[in-house]
């Protein structure tokens, strides 16, 4: 999978791509219904996902509520708190601006940085490769729409993680189907625009700021190759 990302979009080491989404309640929760209430007005459940390039889900974690922000729910994700089961050598994912840049989650450079070359350009060769866990997240909400209105009543613990295993089973049927069923390319639109953040002071992690910009030297000279 390194390789043939790497053959298609340029990204060395890339082992799959990392994206949010929310799984809404058609009934409210009778159990702590307010910090269900996402920033779309509507209850459910974060959702964590990581795809490969052909659109399989290779990681996820659900099991917060949509209150929560995508990046605090993934660094209490196993894959940011057990990454060396996730990640080998220089291995990585690629997020957008809602996440934390960090070694093992690669996002593209804020602005003001990304309003000059060759931030810019990174930027977009970078969001060109992450569109396709929207088109994945897309597609799985296509195929299952239990997930775009779950009628899990969530009274207890015990509710959330039938509405977790749920999702989870939607996730393993939907990876059985690639290849199978006749969902093309232009099947798979994002579900949700890409989630713009303020820009937040955040300790800054010299060793992923210097491994992001030897990737995008890696990247656009390839692309300068190609041209």
């Amino acid at each position: 999978m390194k390789n043939l990302i790497e053959r298609e979009s340029g990204f060395p080491s890339c082992v799959g791509f990392l994206d949010g989404t929310t799984v809404i309640f058609d009934i409210k929760p009778i159990s702590d219904h307010e910090s269900y209430y996402s920033r779309k007005s509507r209850y459910g459940i974060n959702v964590q996902i990581v795809s490969d390039w052909v659109g399989r889900i290779r990681f996820l974690f659900a099991g917060f509520p949509a209150s929560v922000h995508d990046s605090r729910c993934i660094r209490n994700s196993p894959i940011i708190k057990c990454k060396s089961q996730f990640f080998e050598g220089h291995e990585y994912v690629l997020a957008d601006v809602a996440y934390t840049l960090s070694e093992t989650v690669i996002t593209p450079f804020k602005k003001p940085t990304s309003n000059s070359q060759p931030y810019r350009s990174f930027n977009r060769v970078l969001s060109s490769a992450r569109v396709r866990i929207e088109h994945c997240i897309g597609r799985l909400k296509g195929r299952f729409q239990s997930i775009r209105g779950l009628r899990t009543v969530i009274k207890s613990r015990k509710d959330n993680r039938r509405a977790n295993k749920w999702i989870s089973a939607c996730a393993i049927v939907h990876n059985m189907l690639i290849g199978v069923d006749d969902w093309e390319e232009e099947d798979m639109q994002p579900t949700f625009p890409e989630f713009k953040i303020n820009n937040r002071k955040v300790k800054k992690n010299k060793k992923a700021a210097a491994k992001r910009s030897k990737i995008m030297d890696i990247v656009l000279e390839r692309m300068l190759t190609v041209e």
